[in-house]
């Protein structure tokens, strides 16, 4: 042991013989290194195989549409750069979007971006179609040659009754963006064989016309964000 001493004396210190042993003070102990300090604690579950899916956002256009008309029950307007969605004389604008390619992936989020041309209509309300039809043969009384709507008009049961998208459109030439259900969209992507597309319907007697996929730009588009 050292050993303090008072007074006019410097400290002092005298080493133990060889064959003495260590005071216990002086064992040193050396730490086995198989046995760590503190425990480790394994996380719960199986170790992931990679980092976490990053969310896409991704745009269709659409790959058919068309729009019919009460008045004109039999004529079939494909070619047309807009579609009209009025409430007199009716009028229901068509569309659908392919989004097979987007395969097996989960919807976070959805808009309809689509814009007017030099009429801007009224509110309008968007909502499934039921049933199958032709962008180059629907009419109001057909929903391709041969074969009519279960309700003339593309009316229920041939469309739903929920909305799933709504908007007021106000200013010509203008895009506007409207959160669309998400729910509709992941039902297209599981079950490509269901998605009939969508209707755009007004009661209002100045209804909107948008321009259609045919249009030079300004095209419509859906936005999803999804993570495949």
């Amino acid at each position: 042991m050292f050993a303090l001493v008072a007074g006019v004396g410097a400290c002092s210190y005298t080493a133990p013989a060889a064959d003495e042993p260590m005071p216990d003070s002086a064992v040193v102990v050396t730490p086995d290194s198989s046995t760590p300090d503190s425990p480790v604690v394994e996380p719960d579950g199986p170790a992931p195989d990679g980092p976490a899916s990053v969310p896409l956002t991704t745009e269709h256009e659409p790959t058919s549409d068309t729009w019919i008309q009460v008045n004109f029950a039999t004529s079939n307007f494909a070619n047309n750069q807009f579609v009209i969605a009025d409430g007199s004389p009716l009028c229901v604008a068509l569309m659908r979007f392919d989004l097979s390619a987007l395969g097996s992936t989960t919807v976070i989020s959805a808009e309809l971006h689509i814009s007017t041309n030099f009429d801007q209509g009224a509110p309008v309300n968007v909502v499934v179609l039921n049933e199958q039809w032709s962008e180059t043969q629907a009419t109001w009384n057909q929903r391709a040659t041969g074969q009519a709507w279960s309700a003339a008009g593309a009316g229920p049961p041939s469309s739903g009754t929920t909305s799933i998208a709504a908007f007021s459109p106000s200013q010509p030439d203008t895009e506007y963006t409207t959160t669309f259900d998400t729910g509709t969209v992941q039902s297209w992507i599981d079950n490509p064989g269901s998605n009939f597309g969508m209707a755009i319907t007004s009661v209002n007697g100045d209804g909107p016309k948008f321009i259609s996929r045919e249009g030079a730009s300004g095209r419509p588009f859906l936005r999803i964000t999804h993570i495949p």
